[in-house]
């Protein structure tokens, strides 16, 4: 038997989901197509009916944290604990931040954060910098999409019922009583685009860094790009 992953089926192309639709409608013998689709309703209605649907769910927080601690067997319980929540059920992830240091970025973002709408102008520069040194772009990366992620829960849940750690809910009341809600949303989609250009324009690291941290503490407007 041959098996073959398509991830993500549908970040494909027109193109490349018209010839997978043809393979689908031909398939090889002894064959097994796995298509990962995180948005199904963007596949092609054609490509859909050619498929069998399995919904996954994630894993629970103790399954992670049990699978990490194969791959990270001198890790501390805690730090395990941390990734499996920052993960939200993706062990795939969880490894992934634990490669980048994942947990030690979101304590150090959420110390920072802690401060505002003051700015702890020494500890952002170190921040920034250690993001800017050489080799460390998916550092910068992980780190850029774990900003966005807890202003994400900041703005659908407000001041989280399950905290990632346990000083977060302190931190988002005392955030959400300084600003509204909608100037959180309309923050979170600036940073969005202000980390996509930087990626497609190979702009400074540490500058964006220091840009996104300032925004945050009121230091620049937030629809600005």
């Amino acid at each position: 038997w041959r098996i073959a992953i398509v991830d993500s089926a549908d970040e494909m192309n027109a193109n490349a989901a018209n010839a997978l639709l043809k393979v689908l409608e031909e398939p090889p013998e002894a064959a097994v197509l796995l298509l990962v689709s995180h948005a199904p309703g963007r596949l092609l209605p054609t490509i859909r009916s050619r498929c069998r649907r399995l919904a996954l769910t994630d894993l629970r927080e103790e399954e992670v944290v049990n699978l990490l601690r194969g791959h990270l067997p001198e890790a501390e319980r805690e730090q395990l604990v941390l990734l499996a929540r920052l993960a939200e059920g993706s062990i795939g992830r969880a490894l992934t931040l634990a490669e980048e240091g994942g947990a030690s970025l979101y304590e150090d973002l959420l110390e920072l954060l802690s401060t505002l709408p003051k700015i702890d102008t020494a500890k952002a520069h170190a921040f920034a910098d250690m993001l800017a040194r050489n080799n460390r772009e998916q550092r910068f990366q992980t780190a850029a999409q774990l900003l966005l992620w807890w202003l994400g829960r900041l703005i659908e849940s407000g001041a989280p019922s399950c905290a990632v750690v346990g000083s977060e809910g302190q931190i988002s009341q005392q955030l959400l009583s300084w600003r509204p809600l909608a100037e959180w949303l309309a923050l979170w989609e600036n940073l969005g685009r202000l980390f996509d250009q930087a990626e497609r324009a190979s702009l400074d690291r540490k500058q964006v860094m220091l840009t996104a941290l300032n925004r945050l503490a009121g230091q620049g407007p937030a629809g600005a790009v």
